[in-house]
């Protein structure tokens, strides 16, 4: 009972970190559950929490029990998809049987900023107190990064990729002095079922403190069993999750190359010209490459402030070695890369040679006992970081190296298409060393005063990126998007919707044909929202990977329908083909609704007979026959 109360104690703080900021951030927007508008818009260019929405409540809606237990059939080509495609599985799963039976329209992604919150603040205490003893100081290195830029950006767009809470965790158990494989599993469970790209990050952890242990303790034949059972547990809660439902997928999407990190990304403040607000008035921001927002890693403009404060110290204090090895990187990478007329180039060179002229000093004066480990664990997370600089790799605007990859890497380099993501485990090594650094460097009258004053500074020099981060969940936007009523007779009368063709991300263009005038690019969305409230399967939707050869056989069998007229009767097609629009318009039988409603080209048939129909925003679209 006292150790129970003696750990409750502990997280006491933590907890209230972590509130506390998401109250501050987040102001407790959208965290009621029937609060759905917001996550409907477009926002700021990003889609994607309507995509979770609609993901969730076609998975909620659909029958209880499932196999595998995360296969969402009502949404999806022939067979359904899954929620590791469409939504966070997690949430799913444990809110599915709570809410199965309610008819209200809910969500819990807001609340689900809450637990990043809470979840970034109780691992970075862990992490920190391995070598923080006083809890006021791991108070204020917990704030670094309860505040940190890459994990609020990543909380505006991407609820599962704001999960940096599960890294902090596997960094914390891979520098815990025992080894426990019952939490590793818990661990890679939880990423799994969170987010495939965090999932893969854990585990090269996971793998680098087993080699750490392998070469320390001799233990080569219980790590290779202990891997075996890592992957065997993992594998089957990405089989029920339902990872492999889509079998022949695209998952080999294309991208790597483009999503990926620049070099200076734990120093630039940001993208401006790609809907982003920068993290800093005070550092400059360089153009980075279109994609690069994917491996934004910046680490702060206060952290920056304490790097400087230690590398200056170090290098008064040190030993003319340790004065070299702080030196010689922000010389060589200056004299290198620095050169520009714009002096941002070389501000912001100078900047990551001070970072990695720190951490490379850390690694070589570590005690003999510690040497090992954390030479591992810097080849596995710079490894990960080569991997997000992808095989173009630019410093700022300029590319200083390009190199081919033949197909067979570049299909399985595109499994994690946005690889500048492999930068956040080393991100977070910068943070927790400097955090660390400047309270063991500094007198200790002076470490409260100066975390306390740059993390005010960091807080109001960031105060626009953070304040993106808060418009993403005050938005507000309709929960309806097609407003005619005579989606609700339409409701009644049919299943389903099949869309023709089959897509992912289907959308219509008006430069294709002139009964496309719903031009928004979300037809997904606008005609998911509906499938939700009136309980139609939709054979498509946006999908986090193409389903692919799914996609291939459903439209044959809608392209023999066009053929020869023989359409499902209890299901409704939309089209975002011009040819099949056309076919459709043409073959059409005299029962059947053909026409633009609210902008949307639909077929209904054996629509007719139809009593008291109701036809606002309707234009016939029928050769043959006339409304009648």
């Amino acid at each position: 009972m006292k150790f129970v109360k003696s750990k409750l104690t502990e997280l006491a703080v933590p907890l209230i970190v972590g509130i506390s900021a998401y109250a501050f951030i987040i102001r407790f927007h959208g965290f009621w559950p029937t609060d759905v508008g917001w996550m409907l818009p477009q926002w700021n260019g990003n889609i994607d929490a309507a995509s979770h929405y609609i993901g969730w409540e076609m998975y909620r809606q659909s029958d209880l029990l499932q196999w595998p237990i995360g296969r969402s059939p009502m949404l999806g080509p022939d067979g359904g998809s899954s929620i590791a495609y469409t939504t966070l599985p997690l949430l799913a799963l444990i809110f599915k049987p709570i809410t199965h039976w309610s008819h209200t329209p809910l969500q819990f992604f807001g609340f689900w900023s809450l637990v990043c919150f809470i979840g970034q603040s109780i691992s970075s205490w862990k992490l920190l107190g391995l070598w923080i003893s006083k809890r006021v100081h791991l108070s204020l290195g917990v704030s670094f990064f309860v505040i940190s830029p890459a994990f609020l950006d990543r909380l505006s767009v991407h609820f599962d990729a704001s999960a940096h809470f599960l890294l902090i965790f596997a960094l914390y158990l891979y520098f815990k002095p025992t080894f426990s494989l019952g939490r590793w599993l818990i661990l890679g469970t939880l990423s799994v079922l969170i987010f495939p790209y965090i999932a893969m990050m854990v585990s090269v952890i996971f793998v680098a403190r087993l080699i750490s242990d392998g070469i320390h303790k001799k233990l080569f034949s219980i790590t290779m069993k202990r891997i075996s059972i890592y992957v065997g547990v993992l594998l089957i809660a990405a089989w029920q999750c339902g990872y492999f439902v889509l079998g022949g997928s695209k998952i080999d999407a294309e991208g790597y190359g483009i999503f990926s990190a620049n070099v200076l990304t734990f120093v630039d403040p940001g993208f401006p010209e790609m809907y982003r607000k920068p993290w800093s008035h005070v550092v400059p921001d360089r153009w980075q490459g279109n994609g690069q927002y994917e491996g934004f890693a910046f680490i702060g403009s206060g952290i920056l402030f304490l790097a400087i404060i230690i590398w200056i110290k170090r290098l008064i204090q040190g030993s003319n070695f340790t004065r070299a090895l702080l030196t010689c990187p922000v010389v060589l990478m200056a004299a290198l890369f620095g050169h520009d007329p714009d002096t941002t180039q070389m501000k912001l060179t100078i900047l990551l040679g001070i970072i990695v002229a720190i951490a490379l000093e850390n690694l070589l004066q570590s005690r003999q006992g510690n040497f090992t480990p954390k030479l591992i664990l810097c080849l596995a997370t710079v490894g990960m970081f080569v991997f997000a600089l992808s095989n173009q790799i630019l410093l700022g605007q300029f590319q200083i190296a390009k190199f081919d990859l033949n197909p067979s890497l570049i299909t399985i380099a595109n499994t994690f298409r946005s690889s500048g993501r492999f930068a956040w485990p080393l991100m977070i090594i910068f943070l927790a060393l400097i955090i660390i650094k400047i309270i063991r460097e500094l007198p200790q009258a002076f470490i409260i005063p100066i975390l306390f004053a740059t993390l005010v500074f960091q807080v109001g020099d960031s105060n626009k990126g953070w304040q993106f981060t808060t418009g993403a969940y005050s938005r507000i936007g309709p929960q309806i998007y097609l407003t005619s009523d005579a989606w609700d007779l339409l409701g009644k009368k049919y299943d389903g919707v099949l869309f023709s063709p089959a897509a992912n991300k289907p959308r219509l263009f008006l430069s294709i044909n002139q009964d496309f005038v719903s031009e928004n690019g979300f037809l997904w969305r606008d005609i998911g929202v509906l499938a939700q409230k009136y309980g139609w399967t939709m054979n498509s939707s946006y999908f986090s990977r193409d389903p692919g050869r799914r996609f291939h056989a459903d439209n044959s069998a809608l392209n023999q329908s066009l053929k020869n007229g023989s359409f499902i009767k209890n299901m409704l097609y939309i089209f975002d083909g011009s040819d099949e629009w056309e076919r459709a318009k043409l073959i059409a039988g005299r029962n059947d609704l053909v026409g633009i409603l609210d902008g949307v080209p639909i077929l209904a048939p054996n629509f007719y007979p139809c009593e008291k129909c109701i036809y606002d925003g309707f234009i016939d679209r029928h050769v043959n026959t006339e409304i009648g």
